[in-house]
């Protein structure tokens, strides 16, 4: 996943890179959080339960890495993500949509990409 988000976020992927394949020192400033800011907060976001209490190690880097992506793809856009949903749901009910596959959906919101 981290070769996905290299597209749109090259530096932030080349730093988890370089994470990944240099050593962590014992006094690193990291920890399994995520600052997230917008209209003038500034929220701290763990990763995972106490994380801004575990600092991030060579034994536990590697997960470090996979939670930073998944939030960069996932979990920074969920309240976007949740209001579509809401005003999707709204034009059409949930169970009226919850019959079809992604698949169907994809192709009757979007049609074919060739005809």
């Amino acid at each position: 996943m981290l070769d996905d988000l290299f597209e749109t976020e090259p530096v932030f992927c080349q730093s988890l890179k370089w994470l990944l394949e240099n050593e962590v020192g014992e006094d690193s400033d990291f920890d399994f959080t995520v600052t997230k800011e917008g209209f003038g907060t500034t929220e701290i976001i763990e990763l995972i339960p106490n994380g801004k209490y575990i600092s991030v190690t060579d034994d536990n880097k590697d997960l470090y890495v996979s939670l930073q992506v998944q939030w960069r793809v996932n979990g920074s856009i969920m309240d976007q993500i949740n209001a579509m949903r809401c005003g999707f749901s709204e034009l059409i009910p949930t169970p009226h949509v919850s019959v079809f596959t992604p698949e169907e959906l994809l192709l009757l919101l979007n049609g074919k990409s060739q005809i």
